[in-house]
């Protein structure tokens, strides 16, 4: 046994904290680390293709989307950094269809994983040949796995296969893949995670959680039971229609009787029309048609399920909040409860783009950095610039007690107005910083 530590490697890697080791030949995760994946892969499409759940999705998304961005330098006193920074900011604004990249990039906050296959080109950028983006294309991110040791994989057309080296193909328990083993292909991926996740000692099949894991896992249990109880209210619906049954009640053992009930009640409704037998010698009176009404007392019940348990809680876990849905805050406190779940919101989307930053530095803006700046040993990263909610108030806050002599960051200062600091040289407008 050795004695020797090496820190730079864990103690025990994580493929053997489980009861079970799976995939010993390809030594790959399951692809069943997503709960709506490993139940039923049919209702993982379905749940995507949910309405319900997309418009969630959107709410989140868009404000990152829509937001401005700026690149920092590692060292912003050094002037070799910032004019990098600048460059690389140039060459970021010829990328095409930019916020449909960032759109797409942030459904692994769905799927826990997504990614965007990038080509580069050459383009006279300031007055000199720079290295930008030519293409981008969405990678889903149920195509993308990893290695026991995190090495991304790529699902693939198995006729593809023999265009790479064997080493780089992966058999995993589903279809074959590309094992992004290529430093070259790596710089042409981005691959965005959303949230990791430790399976249970007992669940080795999804221990690839632990290379991300979204929404749709968490809510699949809500969103089956909610689609169970529309089924239910739907096939009720199909049974009683909307304004209940008809009954066309004959006499027992009149054939004539029974044809004629049989005659009107396929052309009354062939859905919602019950053929009935009275015994002999009842009362002519009840015999003909009789209208049974519907009862709504169930659907109204399952409605009242289905709203205010199973979407309300989907739409906390997704967007923070409920007033998005319609409902507003009112009365006393209304609007302070309102600015409660605004914040929320904020929180979400900021964890969302400041995790996306990370992504863009490490798969974009540094491949970029050492295409155009060769030998470059330093970091530029990336930002999104978000805008505070009520940042009006923040902002006469900051007034009033500069007043009192309090000082502020000018940078703290600047990010509530969501405007980036002005470029070297850029003309501006304003007094000098609060001091």
């Amino acid at each position: 046994m050795s004695t020797n530590i090496d820190p730079g490697l864990p103690v025990v890697s994580h493929v053997y904290t489980f009861g079970e080791i799976l995939n010993q030949v390809s030594r790959s995760y399951s692809y069943r680390w997503d709960e709506a994946v490993r139940h039923l892969p049919a209702n993982a499409l379905a749940m995507r293709r949910d309405c319900y759940l997309r418009s969630l999705l959107q709410e989140r998304y868009v404000p990152t989307v829509n937001a401005e961005w700026q690149l920092t330098p590692e060292n912003q006193g050094d002037a070799a950094q910032r004019e990098a920074a600048r460059v690389l900011t140039d060459c970021l604004k010829w990328t095409p269809r930019w916020k449909v990249l960032i759109h797409y990039l942030l459904e692994a906050v769905w799927y826990g994983r997504y990614g965007a296959q990038v080509t580069y080109r050459r383009q006279i950028v300031d007055g000199a040949a720079r290295w930008v983006v030519k293409s981008h294309t969405p990678v889903n991110g149920d195509k993308i796995q990893y290695t026991w040791d995190g090495v991304p994989i790529v699902f693939i057309y198995p006729t593809e296969l023999p265009k790479y080296p064997e080493a780089a193909i992966v058999y995993t328990d589903r279809v074959p893949g590309l094992k992004l083993m290529n430093p070259t292909w790596r710089k042409q991926f981005i691959l965005h995670r959303h949230v990791v996740d430790d399976a249970d000692y007992f669940e080795a099949e999804m221990a690839g959680a632990v290379m991300g894991v979204g929404l749709r896992s968490m809510i699949y249990w809500a969103w089956w039971l909610r689609d169970e109880m529309l089924s239910w209210a739907v096939d009720f619906l199909k049974k009683v229609g909307t304004l209940g049954l008809l009954v066309f009640w004959f006499e027992q053992g009149n054939k004539g009787a029974q044809k004629a009930a049989e005659t009107a009640a396929q052309q009354a409704s062939k859905d919602v029309a019950l053929v009935l037998p009275r015994p002999i010698g009842s009362d002519k009176e009840a015999w003909g048609v009789q209208h049974l009404p519907a009862s709504t007392s169930g659907i109204d019940a399952l409605r009242s399920m289905v709203q205010e348990y199973f979407e309300r809680h989907m739409e906390r876990l997704i967007v923070g909040q409920m007033l998005s849905a319609g409902t507003e805050g009112s009365g006393l406190g209304g609007s302070g409860v309102a600015e409660l779940h605004e914040q929320t919101k904020h929180q979400l989307v900021k964890f969302d783009a400041e995790n996306l930053a990370e992504t863009l530095t490490d798969d974009l803006v540094m491949p970029l950095l050492r295409l155009n700046f060769p030998g470059a040993e330093y970091r530029v990263r990336f930002e999104f610039i978000l805008e505070k909610p009520n940042p009006e108030k923040k902002l006469q806050a900051v007034q009033e007690a500069a007043g009192l002599g309090v000082r502020f960051g000018e940078r703290d200062v600047r990010s509530l107005t969501g405007l980036p600091e002005p470029a070297p040289g850029e003309p501006v407008v304003g007094g000098p910083a609060v001091t």
